[in-house]
């Protein structure tokens, strides 16, 4: 994935090889989301290195000069969708859970650690919180009307201004981490006061510098 996405960045904007190199790596990731969802524990021996490239590309320095809006979409989405994952979520008692269960779920809850999710909500609010100068205008024009999104359907799944929304959300975790949930919010409320007046614009910080993961 990384040498496509090198080699997307060699091809000058607005060619034809580039737009193809695009289409083949949402293509890829729209293999692996599908592979999820109607096959969920086959896919968990993937589980590991797709949150690792995901969290790698989207959320470290890793994917810097890298990144095309619809591939950190697909990322994004990637991420949650293996988190909120409901064949992953373990019985209340836990000596019911089927063993598969356990272990997807033990995976999930060893890779989010505390300087992950310390880093997702740094580049959170430093990198995708940020307003576009165009936003800034429509914000400044109509708040409120600014604050209401197209919800309806799937149409949050390619929007990447509600999908940032959704990280920042304590339901991104399962409950079985709710120590690692108060960190990355305690995180995130630390690096929003970054924002003046609560708001960001895209020159206003700069992202921070990356974690191992």
């Amino acid at each position: 994935m990384w040498v496509i996405l090198w080699k997307r960045g060699q091809v000058g904007v607005g060619s034809v090889c580039r737009e193809k190199l695009e289409k083949t790596i949402i293509l890829f990731t729209k293999v692996l989301l599908d592979f999820l969802e109607y096959h969920p524990f086959p896919f968990i021996p993937l589980i590991q290195r797709c949150l690792e490239f995901s969290v790698s590309f989207v959320f470290t320095a890793a994917g810097d000069g890298l990144l095309f809006e619809r591939f950190i979409v697909q990322c994004m989405n990637l991420i949650k969708s293996i988190v909120k994952n409901e064949a992953y979520r373990p019985d209340k008692n836990i000596e019911d859970s089927k063993p598969e269960v356990l272990e997807a779920h033990k995976i999930k809850t060893a890779f989010f650690t505390h300087p992950t999710l310390t880093e997702i909500a740094k580049r959170l609010v430093s990198k995708y919180f940020l307003l576009t100068e165009e936003e800034l205008v429509m914000w400044e024009e109509d708040p409120e009307g600014f604050a209401v999104e197209e919800t309806g359907g799937d149409s949050w799944k390619y929007s990447l201004r509600i999908l940032s929304s959704m990280f920042s959300s304590v339901c991104l975790f399962p409950s079985a981490v709710f120590d690692l949930e108060r960190v990355f919010l305690k995180n995130l409320l630390r690096w929003q006061l970054i924002c003046s007046g609560g708001i960001c614009s895209a020159q206003s910080v700069s992202p921070s510098p990356a974690v191992t993961l």
